[in-house]
C-alpha cells in the first residue's frame, strides 16, 4: 500500500512538473513584436515561417510612426520585445536609453559582414548601435531619362559635372506650351513640405555644412545660405522647373528628378530606360539616406527569442523577399543583393548602391522632430519666395536654438 500511495503521489508530481514545464515553455516560446508592417502578406508568411522553424510564436501587433505606443508603453512598463519604427525617431528613442545596444549581437551574425558599411550609421545614437536598418533602405540621387537627354544633345555627364553646367545643359530640357506654361521640366525639383528639406539638406551637405555642429545649430555659417539660394533659384531664376508643374518620369513631364528606387521601378515598369548618376555638386558628393529600423529594449521579457527574431528577419534569404514585396521603394542593403535575379534586372541600381557609399542620414537628436518642423516651414517658404532664404535661414538658426534653450 505505502509503494502504490508512493507511486500515485510520485506520479502526480511528476504530472504537475511536466504540465508546469509545458506551461513555461509556452510562456518562454513567444516573442512580442510591434510593427508598421503587421498586416502585410510577406510579413505574415515569413513570421509563420520563423514560427515554424524555431518554434517561437510571434505576438503580433500594428503601430504606426508616431511615437506614442512607444512612449505610453515606456510609461506603463509594457513596451514589446522587439520592435520596428522609422529613421527619423531614431534620436527621440535613443536618449532615452531604453534600447538594447546592439554591437556585440551584430557581430555574431556572419551576414552582416555583407552589409554596405554607410547603413549602420542609421541606427546609431551616440555612437551606439541601439537599431539597424531592417526593411531595405532609402537612396536618392539625380535619375533620367536615357531617350529625353539623347534627343536633346544633351549628356549625363554635362547634368553632374556642377551645378552650373546642370543649369546651362538642363535649359535645353526644358519644353513648353504655346502659352508659355510648362510641358516638361528639366529637373522635378522638391518644392514643399519634407522632401523639400530633405533636398536642402543634401545641398547644404554639398557646400560641407551641417544642421547642427557642437551640438548647435549652424544654420547661419552661409553654406545653408548659399544651399536655399540655389534651390529657389533653379525654379525662379533658372527656370528648370515650375511650381503647380507635376514632372513625372514616367509621362516624360520632366527629363530628371532627385528620386530613389521606387522612381526607378515605376519608371521602367512602364518600358522607359533611366539612367542614374550622382547631383552635380561644389565640394562634396551628398545623397539622402534613410532606413526603417529595428530595436530591441533592454528590459524585453524574450530577449533570446528577439535576437532569434531579429537575426531571422535579416538574414539576406528574407530581405530578398522583403526588399522586393513590402519595401515600398527601398533598396537592399547587402552588397550581395547585385547579384539577386530581380535587381540585375534594373541596372541603373548600381548607382543607387554608390549613392549610398556617400549617404547623408537624418540628424539621430532627441528634438529632431521638431527641428524638422523648422525646416519644413523654412525652406518650404524661401522655395515659393515668401521670404528671402537669408531671412529664412536667420528665423530657422533662432528658432532651433530656442528649442534646443527649452
Amino acid at each position: 500500500m505505502f509503494y502504490r500511495t508512493k507511486r500515485i503521489v510520485l506520479t502526480v508530481v511528476l504530472s504537475s512538473c511536466l504540465l508546469f514545464s509545458a506551461y513555461a515553455a509556452c510562456v518562454a516560446e513567444s516573442v512580442s513584436f510591434w510593427t508598421q508592417k503587421a498586416t502585410n502578406p510577406t510579413m505574415l508568411a515569413i513570421l509563420e515561417e520563423f514560427t515554424q522553424e524555431t518554434g517561437i510564436n510571434v505576438e503580433l501587433k500594428y503601430i504606426d510612426f508616431t511615437t506614442d505606443a512607444i512612449y505610453i508603453g515606456l510609461a506603463s512598463g509594457v513596451l514589446p520585445d522587439i520592435f520596428t519604427h522609422g529613421g527619423a525617431a531614431i534620436g527621440a528613442f535613443g536618449a532615452l536609453n531604453f534600447l538594447l545596444p546592439l554591437e556585440p549581437i551584430l557581430d555574431e551574425f556572419e551576414f552582416m559582414k555583407d552589409m554596405i558599411p554607410q547603413v549602420k550609421t542609421a541606427g546609431q545614437y551616440e555612437g551606439k548601435q541601439v537599431a539597424i536598418a531592417w526593411n531595405g533602405i532609402t537612396v536618392r540621387d539625380l535619375i533620367y531619362r536615357v531617350d529625353i537627354l539623347a534627343e536633346m544633345g544633351v549628356s549625363p555627364a554635362a547634368l553632374s559635372q556642377s551645378w552650373n553646367s546642370f543649369i546651362q545643359n538642363g535649359r535645353k530640357l526644358v519644353q513648353r506650351n504655346a502659352d508659355g506654361s510648362l510641358r516638361r521640366s528639366a529637373m522635378n525639383i522638391p518644392k514643399t513640405q519634407t522632401w523639400a528639406q530633405q533636398f536642402f539638406m543634401i545641398l547644404q551637405s554639398q557646400y560641407g555644412g551641417s544642421l547642427l555642429k557642437d551640438g548647435l545649430p549652424a544654420l547661419n555659417d552661409g553654406t545653408a545660405v548659399q544651399a536655399l539660394q540655389l534651390h529657389a533659384d533653379l525654379i525662379h531664376v533658372h527656370q528648370l522647373d515650375a511650381f503647380g508643374h507635376g514632372g513625372n518620369l514616367a509621362t516624360g513631364t520632366t527629363a530628371s528628378m532627385w528620386g530613389g528606387w521606387g522612381d526607378v521601378k515605376t519608371s521602367v515598369d512602364a518600358g522607359h530606360e533611366l539612367g542614374i548618376t550622382h547631383l552635380p555638386y561644389e565640394k562634396q558628393r551628398a545623397a539622402f539616406f534613410a532606413a526603417d529600423w529595428i530595436a530591441i529594449p533592454e528590459d524585453a521579457q524574450n530577449r533570446t527569442g528577439a535576437i532569434k527574431l531579429l537575426e531571422y528577419l535579416l538574414h539576406p534569404e528574407r530581405q530578398k523577399r522583403m526588399n522586393r514585396e513590402m519595401a515600398g521603394g527601398a533598396l537592399p542593403f547587402y552588397r550581395s543583393a547585385m547579384q539577386w535575379d530581380w535587381v540585375k534586372a534594373t541596372p541603373p541600381l548600381e548607382k543607387l548602391f554608390d549613392a549610398s557609399l556617400y549617404g547623408v542620414p537624418n540628424p539621430s537628436h532627441p528634438l529632431w522632430f521638431e527641428m524638422r518642423d523648422v525646416l519644413v516651414a523654412t525652406v518650404s517658404a524661401a522655395v515659393r519666395q515668401s521670404i528671402s532664404p537669408q531671412a529664412a535661414m536667420e528665423q530657422a538658426q533662432t528658432l532651433i536654438m530656442e528649442l534646443l534653450r527649452q
